[in-house]
Formats: structure tokens, C-alpha cells, sequence
């Protein structure tokens, strides 16, 4: 035998590997609890569900956001096309009624102390209702209920209620909202499939909302702050501006908490108005008109 043969040899013969005639081998003691985790299983999933949560609703802000924003990139005039076409299909009536005309006149009356960015025009229609409401649509198109007029507010209440519409789409809110859903929608069956499993569904409900809640409140407060500017503007003071708000917190003292709704709590909303008020050095007293339906 060579001298690399015997080396070979021996080196096999060292390896503490090597099983000996006769030796019995056992597997080593696995130590308890190695693939048992010390957290609760309903833990874990509870924090998979809330990172999975999150990450949706950052998604869906970011995705609202642009959403918004390309929305107010159409100009105003192309929304007027749209909001035409539409009202096209409405069969109705389109002569004014007397209350219609009321209504156009104090607008426009508000729209000449407070001037609408050029192009941008105002439209008010009359709809029948037991709520008493207002509401921007596309196109400059603003609704009344008819509970609204018959609520027998006085001119400078129905004003601000008028001239928060018209603040929604001064600012574009209506074109940024319905630009804003549509995105989210797409993307999120783009990403989900349309009949993806329930807990995408439960997901993108719960962003969505969280995402919806965010933005409408900003619209709110912000019409809010552009209505008192006209006030101020035409009136010269903004008295009975909180009016509107403090008749709908009377009817619904048990109305639902702020976290549920897209508007900002009332009691809030109408400190707010006197903060904002106060910080531009606006009168809060001062002549109030009776209503123009009394």
C-alpha cells in the first residue's frame, strides 16, 4: 500500500463518525417547545390583520389622493358637459318654479359680493324632502329640499347654507370626490380581482370608509370656512350663520358620534365657524334679513 493509501486509510479510521462493530447510535433529546411560539395564534393573527389594514388604508389614501387631485384637473366646463348630459335624461319639467327662482336670485346675489372663479357658474333646483338639506352635484348644479325652505330660517341662514354649497364647488370638492371614488374602485378590483375572497373585501371596505371619512370631513370644514368669507361679503358681518346647524342639532340630539360620519360633529362645526369668525375679525352680530319664503 502506497503512503497516500495509508494515510487515507488512517484519516477514515479518526472520523468520530465512523460506527464501531457493535455500537449502537440514538437520536439526540429535541428540546421542548421549539416549535411552539410563545404568543397566543390569535395574537399573531389579530397583528396580521391590522398591518394587512393599515397597509390597505395607506394605499388607499395615497390612491385617494391622486385620485382627488386628477379630479380637479378637469376643467369646470367639462364637468358642465357631463352634469348637462345627465340632467338630459331627466324627463321632467325643466320650467322654474317660484322657489326655484328665489333661490337662484340669492345665489347669485352671494356669487356678486364673493365672485366665482371665471367660467364657474351656479345652478339651484328644488327637490322634495322631508330632511332639511342641501347638496353640491356635478356641474354647479346645488339642490334644496323642500324641508329646507319650508324650516322658515331667516335670508342670512339659508345663505350660509347656500353659500356652503357653493363653497363645494368653488373648491372643487364634487369633481375630486367622484374622480377620487372612481380610482379607488379600479384599483382595488385591479389589485383584488372582483370576486377576490372576503377578507380582501372586508379590507378595501374598511380603507375605503377610513379614506372617505378623511377627505369629506377637510370638504366640510373647508366649504364651511369659504360660505363665511361670503357672508361676510355680502352682509358685512356673519350673524345666524350657525343657525342651520343648530336647528339640525336640535332635531337630533342623539345624532351619531363624529367617528361614523362624514360630516364633522355639529357642536364642533359651529365653534369652529365662531373661531374662524373671530381669527378674520368678522362681526358675529349684526341685521338679519327674514326669510325670502316667509
Amino acid at each position: 500500500m502506497s503512503e497516500t493509501n495509508q494515510e487515507i486509510a488512517k484519516n477514515a479510521n479518526n472520523k468520530p463518525n465512523t460506527p464501531r462493530s457493535g455500537e449502537i447510535y440514538e437520536n439526540p433529546t429535541i428540546p421542548e417547545g421549539i416549535n411552539v411560539s410563545a404568543d397566543h395564534p390569535l395574537k399573531e393573527f389579530g397583528a396580521l390583520i391590522i398591518g394587512a389594514v393599515a397597509l390597505v388604508a395607506a394605499l388607499a389614501w395615497i390612491i385617494g389622493y391622486i385620485g382627488y387631485f386628477a379630479g380637479s384637473l378637469v376643467s369646470f366646463e367639462t364637468e358642465a358637459r357631463i352634469a348637462a348630459a345627465i340632467e338630459s335624461l331627466d324627463k321632467s319639467s325643466s320650467a322654474r318654479s317660484v322657489a326655484e327662482q328665489k333661490l337662484n336670485d340669492l345665489a347669485q346675489r352671494l356669487i356678486a359680493a364673493d365672485p366665482l372663479p371665471q367660467g364657474m357658474s351656479v345652478v339651484l333646483r328644488v327637490v322634495e324632502s322631508d330632511t332639511p338639506n342641501a347638496f353640491a352635484t356635478l356641474g354647479g348644479r346645488v339642490f334644496v329640499t323642500t324641508a329646507l325652505i319650508d324650516a322658515s330660517l331667516s335670508e342670512n341662514a339659508l345663505s350660509m347654507v347656500i353659500a356652503h354649497e357653493i363653497g363645494h364647488i368653488r373648491a372643487r370638492h364634487v369633481i375630486g370626490s367622484l374622480s377620487r371614488g372612481i380610482l379607488l374602485s379600479v384599483t382595488f378590483k385591479l389589485i383584488f380581482g372582483a370576486q377576490d375572497g372576503e377578507l380582501a373585501s372586508q379590507l378595501i371596505g374598511q380603507a375605503g370608509a377610513t379614506t372617505a371619512l378623511t377627505f369629506s370631513r377637510s370638504d366640510e370644514e373647508e366649504a364651511d370656512r369659504l360660505a363665511l368669507k361670503t357672508l361676510n361679503a355680502y352682509y358685512g358681518h356673519v350673524a345666524d350663520a350657525a343657525a342651520f346647524f343648530e336647528m339640525i342639532q336640535a332635531k337630533n340630539p342623539t345624532r351619531d358620534a363624529e367617528a361614523f360620519s362624514t360630516h364633522p360633529d355639529l357642536q364642533k362645526r359651529i365653534e369652529a365657524l365662531e373661531r374662524f369668525a373671530k381669527a378674520n375679525g368678522w362681526a358675529l352680530e349684526g341685521e338679519i334679513a327674514p326669510s325670502p319664503f316667509r
